[in-house]
């Protein structure tokens, strides 16, 4: 694949070291007057590190880096943020629908606090989903909505970035940026996920990108001296990925960056892979290859596996950058660098994990075969690892359901007229044509 164009967006540089507190995980009960709403709660018991304090919830903005993980943290520090807001809200989403963020936005757009919203224009392939997310939005004062530059909406480059900034041009401005999405999934204790909220100079730098795209201006070099920003980021893994130690990454996608792959391989055993089980052929025989290398790859079912972490033995990266050559040159994407405390709490966690998650061989059974759902076709394409309210909300109620197993696996088949949809832990797997 030829990269996308537009790689004036500049070079990646890494972020300096923070102090770090961990969020935890405490469960919050926000009423919604008028609105018959309630926060979600976490499904999964949180991961939790001895000797990390946490940020009470009536507290300013924190002076350094404060980590946010799923399962636990839940939908609480977006919306305390938000509440915090006075001169201005800026905010990135791929997707929007969890009432809680919405109510919160509401809330604040009555106190006159104006809020810019940037959405990506056609999520998974699905211009449906922007009228949705426009109506919700509508309802909000003071609320103008934009969709990103015509350059990050392309066939294959996209505005996949996924963070929230508050008070921008103030001292005060206050920055999340990670993997999760604005949806009930990523904050219900279904999804393993990874933020962080930031001030100061990476605060500042998520502010000037999200201004550059509002007003389809490029982001330019100062903004990557602290975040690793796409396009153009593969260089910034690729010089993680070869640093000397053990190495522990997340990842959603078993993607095609030849140049990530190969530092993949190259570091064998001392790299552990952390990933859902491969849905697609191409996705396990990516695998196979890293497991050819040496490379220790174990499974997570539940909670899904959408956080993108690659963590190193001095500092660690998180942020909404997925392993492929799309997501890392041609998206417009957003993480940040962490060393130090926060380091060792993101192994932590990464630890934890991997003890619950299941060792991947290549010896398995060969998943189904698939047929991929045409973006241009009357049935909306769907990604690997969907939830089911992603298929019920792109597809429509199944006519029926039925439990199946394949080759030990339980799952869930939904069956429409034109295909059978299978889900293992409420997460799509394959997607088979009738």
């Amino acid at each position: 694949m030829t990269p996308y164009a537009n790689h004036s967006e500049g070079l990646s540089v890494f972020l300096w070291s923070h102090r770090v507190r961990l969020i935890s995980a405490l469960a919050l009960l926000i009423s919604l007057s008028g609105c018959g709403l309630s926060t979600p709660s976490a499904a999964a018991i949180p991961f939790r590190s001895p000797g990390v304090s946490s940020r009470p919830a009536s507290s300013g903005a924190p002076s350094t880096p404060t980590l946010i993980l799923e399962p636990g943290a839940g939908v609480t520090p977006w919306v305390t943020l938000i509440g915090h807001a006075r001169t201005g809200i800026d905010l990135n989403a791929y997707l929007i629908d969890n009432p809680a963020i919405l109510t919160a936005l509401r809330h604040a757009g009555q106190r006159g606090v104006p809020i810019h919203v940037m959405l990506a224009p056609n999520p998974y392939d699905d211009a449906a989903a922007v009228p949705h997310e426009r109506q919700a939005l509508a309802a909000i004062p003071d609320c103008t909505v934009r969709h990103a530059p015509p350059r990050f909406d392309q066939a294959y480059a996209f505005d996949h970035a996924k963070y929230l900034v508050v008070n921008p041009g103030t001292p005060h401005v206050t920055a999340i940026i990670g993997s999760l999405n604005f949806t009930d999934s990523a904050f219900d204790g279904t999804n393993l996920e990874a933020a962080v909220e930031v001030t100061g100079a990476l605060a500042q730098a998520a502010m000037q990108v999200f201004q550059a795209d509002w007003t389809d201006q490029t982001a330019g070099t100062g903004p990557r001296q602290t975040l690793v920003l796409s396009p153009g980021a593969t260089a910034t893994w690729v010089h993680l990925l070869q640093s000397a130690g053990p190495l522990d990454m997340t990842t959603e996608e078993i993607g095609d960056d030849p140049a990530v792959l190969a530092a993949m391989a190259a570091q064998g055993s001392n790299l552990h892979l952390l990933c859902p089980a491969p849905a697609s052929a191409a996705a396990q025989a990516r695998l196979a290859t890293l497991a050819q290398a040496g490379v220790q790859i174990r499974t997570l079912t539940t909670p899904y596996v959408h956080a993108k972490t690659i963590i190193t033995a001095s500092q660690a990266f998180l942020g909404s950058q997925n392993l492929s050559s799309v997501s890392l040159q041609d998206n417009r994407e957003m993480g940040v660098l962490v060393s130090g405390p926060d380091r060792t709490v993101l192994a932590a966690w990464f630890a934890h994990w991997w003890q619950q998650a299941t060792p991947w061989t290549a010896s398995g059974a060969s998943p189904r075969t698939t047929t991929p759902i045409s973006p241009s076709s009357a049935r909306p394409w769907l990604p690997q690892g969907a939830s089911e309210a992603t298929v019920r909300h792109l597809w429509g109620s199944p006519s029926r359901t039925y439990p199946t197993t394949y080759h030990g696996q339980v799952q869930i088949a939904w069956v429409y007229p034109t295909a059978t949809m299978y889900f293992v832990g409420s997460r799509l797997v394959a997607v088979v044509d009738h």
